[in-house]
C-alpha cells in the first residue's frame, strides 16, 4: 500500500516536513513561521544583519540574489546549532525584520549542496527556499564530519556543525529492547536522547540531565510530573527506569514555531548509525517501506518524516492523562505506550 504522507498516527506522532509547510499526521497543515533569531542568540549562535550596502541591492523575492547578499554578510566562520544543521539569520531593513536559514543537510551536503530559506514579503507564511550547488557557483567541501567550507563568489565561510559525538545515555537510562538513535540538542538549549522502544513500537525523547539548562517545577497534577521553566516542556518520571520522558509541549509554542516548540524536527542526523532510524520509522508505519531513505527523507528529499512522541497541551491539567494511562497499564509494554500518545493502547 502506498503510504499516505498527508496524515497518519503511529502513536509516535510522525510528522511530514516540506519546505513550505508542516503536515501533521493527525491531519491539517500548519504553515512554517519565522525562525526566531535575535542578536542575543536565543536559538544558539546566529546572525542579525542590519541593512547595509552589502544587502542593499538584493531583491528578497529572488532567492539567488538573496542568497548572494546574505552569504556576503556572513563572517568567515559560523557555528551551526542546534542539531538540525541550520544556521539562522535575521536582517532588518526599513523597520521590517525577515528571518531565514542556511542548512547543511546530512542527506546531501557531501554532494556539494547547501539549502537556503527566506521569509517572503508577508512574513513566514510566504517562506521560500531551495538548494544551491555547483550549478549556482557554490562549492561545499567537507573538511571533517563536523566542519564544512562553503565557497561562493570569491568568499569562503567555515560552517562548524553541532558536534555531540560521545554523548550517550548511561546504562541506567535504557531498558532492554531499546535502541539509542542519537543525541539531540534542542533550540531551547535542552539536551535529549532519542530512543526507539521496539516492543512498544514507540520513540522517546529522554531528558539528558547533564545538559539540563532550566529548573523542573512540581505540579499538582501528578507527583511524577515536572514542567520546565521557561520552556514549558512536560516530563514524566519513569516508573521502571530513573529517567525523565518528554511527554508534553505547549501548543502555543508550536503554533509560533518558537524556541520552545519541541525537538520534533531535531533528529541526530550527524551521528545516526546506518539505517537505524529508517528501520524504526518503518516498524512504526510499515507502509513507509521503500519510500524513505536512512534519514527519513522521501526519495526526492522534498519531505521528511519526523517524530513527535508527546502531546501538545494548553493547561497542565491535560497532562493528567499520563497518570490515568499508567495506572491501567499491565506491564512495561503497555506502560511505555502511554507516553507516546497519553492514551491506553
Amino acid at each position: 500500500m502506498k503510504p499516505d504522507f498527508r496524515g497518519f498516527d503511529a502513536g509516535a506522532r510522525l510528522i511530514l516536513r516540506s519546505v513550505l509547510s508542516l503536515v501533521f499526521l493527525t491531519g491539517g497543515v500548519v504553515s512554517l513561521v519565522a525562525e526566531e533569531v535575535a542578536p542575543a542568540g536565543a536559538r544558539g549562535p546566529g546572525l542579525f544583519i542590519e541593512a547595509k550596502d552589502e544587502l542593499g541591492g538584493f531583491e528578497p523575492l529572488n532567492l539567488a540574489t538573496a542568497f548572494a547578499g546574505v552569504f556576503r554578510a556572513l563572517p568567515d566562520e559560523v557555528q551551526v546549532r542546534p542539531a538540525g544543521n541550520h544556521f539562522y539569520f535575521a536582517y532588518s531593513r526599513a523597520g521590517a525584520v525577515r528571518h531565514g536559514n542556511f542548512r547543511l543537510d546530512a542527506a546531501d551536503r557531501d554532494r556539494g549542496v547547501i539549502h537556503f530559506a527566506l521569509d517572503g514579503e508577508n512574513g513566514p507564511a510566504g517562506r521560500r527556499g531551495r538548494a544551491f550547488g555547483r550549478g549556482d557557483g557554490v562549492k561545499v567541501t567537507g573538511v571533517t564530519p563536523f566542519i564544512y567550507v562553503v565557497h561562493f563568489d570569491g568568499k569562503a565561510v567555515v560552517f562548524r556543525l553541532n558536534e555531540l559525538a560521545g554523548v550517550a545515555p548511561g546504562e541506567v537510562s535504557m531498558r532492554g529492547g531499546e535502541t539509542y538513535l542519537g543525541p539531540v540538542e534542542d533550540d531551547s538549549g535542552l539536551g535529549f536522547f532519542l530512543l526507539w522502544h521496539e516492543a512498544a513500537k514507540r520513540f522517546f525523547f529522554i531528558l539528558d540531565e547533564a545538559r539540563l539548562a532550566e529548573p523542573l517545577e512540581r505540579t499538582a497534577v501528578s507527583g511524577r510530573l515536572r514542567i520546565g521553566v521557561p520552556s514549558g516542556f512536560a516530563f514524566y518520571r519513569d516508573r521502571y527506569t530513573p529517567r525523565w520522558i518528554l511527554v508534553g509541549v505547549r501548543r502555543g509554542e508550536v503554533a509560533r514555531n518558537g524556541i520552545f516548540d519541541g525537538p520534533f524536527d531535531r533528529m541526530p542526523d550527524n551521528l545516526l548509525v546506518g539505517e537505524a532510524l529508517k528501520r524504526a520509522l518503518v516498524a512504526a508505519r510499515p507502509e513507509l517501506k521503500g519510500r524513505i531513505e536512512r534519514f527519513g527523507n522521501s526519495a526526492d528529499l522534498k519531505a521528511r518524516v519526523l517524530v513527535r512522541p508527546y502531546i501538545l497541551y494548553d493547561e497542565p491539567d491535560e497532562l493528567a492523562v499520563f497518570d490515568s494511562c499508567a495506572a491501567r497499564a499491565a506491564g512495561p509494554k503497555a506502560y511505555y505506550r502511554c507516553f507516546a500518545t497519553g492514551l491506553p493502547r
